[in-house]
């Protein structure tokens, strides 16, 4: 008989994958029609002041053409410009501006990534048009999605039905690998999924299996509140159900096995492929472009469970309704939706996990702080490479980037300060836990000041600062790109320019300033940590930071030309790194230091960069997002330029593409 399994989310996450565009092994390649070029004996020249951009679409597998994609040319004044391919793939933008910002060339098609000009990395090459120029044989290539794909049945080889599979990709971050929620899927009535949308990148497929205890009394609106709308993405409601006096069951992607006669409550546990119990045994799945896996089978078997209940050590602060997380190796940057189980505590301060599989976990547990949420975002049109980072956007949300595979965004929102919080190992064996205490920390806070340097002080009040500027944000990050710390932003009071960032857990920060002039300093207790992380694992709070703010210092420019461009099908990027190898891993989810921008189509380049000691090179497209692994940037070093600039400076680099291996 075939298994029904209930099942939602907590929250949300979901991290969108633009694919890398390579040949699928084995395809049969055909070479497309030439794209719109002049008739025979006509001028190959546009008429003065103008210019025209024609190329083809084409399938980057097999090489055919493609009807009826949508290619779309952006403009930095005056927006974009779209058109279809004709019957032969070719499209053709005429009378255009000579001398525009043309920022980017794109196409899209239904089934298809979308794909660039110029890139194989999701941000399209900058293109430059002299007057009169007609650039053509212009080539984008579109790749389909990849798919991973196979059964889940149970211990009898018996379908289960509804059964939640989702796939986490391997990414690099602050220099370290990480896993980022990606797509998911339900088994259909033969236990069968399909989890599409892939791009090419390794990554680790699970059936998860999590179940909410609450308290009975817990109001409806609380429940409604913990589950976010589903309905939009196909996601049925989970199940609401009384479990006994005082306590009830919200059952979350999770199914509970009535126990056998006799016998002790089981249930299905967290399950990686192959059948692995937790993600560091789990083996990753490599997926080239385009590619379909099938064959990555689960057979789920029900194992005896237990229950932990104990009570909360608020240290006096209010924790009725504090949602308790029991998480297992691996999944603490996963948010909301990788736990075995989670539950709210009640007004009385205690709390019971229900159907617990033995292992090992961490108890953890916010005071007033949301759990990391991801979503989808987009591109935006912007010259340079994407980059992995934080980006704040309204509504104290912001973007989180990380790049390969393909190039994956997320974003994350925090609600209030985390005040109190608690990260406590435990280990369930063969037997109910009882009188566990889990005892809240007190959180750190981060108190200073902003200083205006005096060149400035003539145009402005006494603080320093120039009334028409108002006070920079300040930002504390986690340094290795753990999300799991949490992301802090602060603006100083105006008057005094005085700030206090609450709610920092035990961990080590990089601090950033956003907006108002660049930070040339940032000082605590005689040290300088402008580029380097403050460790607060001590949980003493941190006084009397300084931060230095110069509104007339602008980021270094490094311009320059790259040779050789024109011939290479996917472009080129240059990439500028600090000299100091230490600040190739601890630079947060933004690094201040690491830049990354497409080389134009005419060979140029710009990079704007914090004063400093930098390596510059030049590298293929194919590389544009190496640098996020320190082992690429450890290899470049020796073969790229070294360039020391100060602020508002401008340093131009003639650079020759370097094939760097790692």
């Amino acid at each position: 008989m075939a298994h029904r399994l209930r099942y939602g989310h907590v929250t949300v996450a979901i991290v969108v994958c633009i694919a890398a565009v390579a040949q699928a092994p084995g395809a049969a390649r055909q070479g497309p029609p030439p794209p719109f070029a002049p008739p025979p004996g006509a001028s190959s020249k546009a008429p003065s002041g103008t210019g025209v951009i024609s190329g083809v679409v084409v399938d980057a597998a097999t090489g055919a053409a493609l009807t009826d994609a949508v290619v779309v040319l952006s403009r930095r004044a005056t927006g974009v410009v779209r058109q279809l391919t004709d019957a032969k793939g070719r499209f053709i933008f005429s009378q255009l501006v000579a001398g525009d910002d043309y920022i980017g060339l794109r196409a899209t098609k239904p089934g298809y990534f979308d794909g660039v000009y110029g890139s194989r990395n999701g941000k399209a090459q900058p293109i430059t048009l002299a007057d009169g120029q007609w650039l053509q044989d212009l080539r984008i290539e579109l790749v389909r999605p990849g798919a991973i794909g196979g059964t889940v049945v149970d211990e009898r080889g018996e379908p289960i039905v509804g059964a939640y599979v989702r796939a986490l990709a391997q990414v690099i971050v602050a220099g370290a690998p990480h896993l980022a929620v990606g797509p998911s899927a339900k088994t259909d009535d033969r236990g069968m999924y399909r989890l599409s949308g892939l791009s090419a990148g390794r990554y680790v497929v699970e059936v998860p299996s999590v179940e909410t205890a609450v308290p009975a009394d817990t109001p409806a609106s609380v429940v409604a509140g913990m589950l976010p709308a589903m309905a939009s993405r196909g996601t049925p409601a989970p199940e609401y159900q009384a479990v006994g006096a005082g306590t009830a069951r919200l059952v979350v992607g999770h199914y509970a096995v009535p126990p056998p006669a006799g016998g002790h409550s089981q249930a299905y546990p967290i399950v990686f492929y192959p059948n692995a119990a937790g993600v560091v045994e789990a083996a990753p799945i490599d997926l080239a472009a385009s590619q379909e896996r099938d064959g990555i089978d689960f057979q789920l078997r029900p194992v005896p469970t237990w229950r932990i209940s104990g009570r909360v050590d608020g240290s006096g602060s209010p924790i009725a309704g504090l949602l308790l997380r029991l998480v297992p190796p691996g999944a603490e940057d996963l948010g909301l939706g990788s736990e075995a189980a989670t539950a709210l505590v009640d007004k009385n301060g205690t709390f019971e996990f229900l159907d617990v599989p033995a292992g090992r976990y961490t108890i953890d547990a916010r005071r007033s702080f949301a759990e990391l949420r991801y979503n989808a975002q987009g591109f935006s049109n912007e010259p340079s490479l994407p980059t992995p980072g934080f980006v704040p956007r309204g509504g104290g949300g912001g973007v989180i980037a990380a790049a390969p595979p393909g190039t994956s965004y997320a974003y994350t929102n925090g609600d209030g300060d985390a005040t109190m919080w608690a990260s406590q190992p435990i280990e369930v064996g063969g037997a109910d836990l009882t009188g566990v205490v889990v005892t809240m920390r007190r959180a750190v806070s981060m108190t200073g000041r902003v200083i205006v340097e005096a060149s400035h002080a003539s145009k402005a009040p006494a603080e320093g600062r120039s009334p028409q500027a108002p006070p920079p944000f300040i930002m504390v990050e986690p340094a290795d790109g753990s999300t799991s710390l949490g992301i802090y932003t602060e603006r100083p009071d105006p008057t005094t320019l005085t700030f206090a960032v609450n709610g920092l857990m035990r961990g080590r920060y990089l601090i950033r300033t956003l907006g108002a002039g660049s930070a040339t300093s940032i000082t605590w207790n005689g040290h300088d940590y402008t580029y380097t992380p403050i460790d607060t694992s001590e949980g003493q709070d941190i006084t009397g930071v300084v931060i230095t703010i110069d509104p007339d210092a602008s980021p270094a420019k490094i311009t320059g030309s790259v040779a050789g461009v024109a011939s290479r099908p996917h472009g080129a990027a240059v990439i500028a790194f600090p000299a100091e190898p230490a600040q190739w891993t601890d630079y947060g989810f933004q690094p201040r230091r690491i830049q990354a921008t497409a080389v134009t189509n005419g060979g140029t380049y710009q990079l704007s960069v914090p004063a400093g000691e930098y390596y510059v090179v030049a590298v293929d497209g194919d590389q544009a997002n190496a640098w996020q692994d320190p082992r690429f940037l450890r290899a470049a070093a020796p073969s790229a330029t070294r360039v020391s600039v100060g602020w508002n400076d401008t340093r131009t680099q003639t650079l020759q593409v370097t094939e760097v291996r790692p």
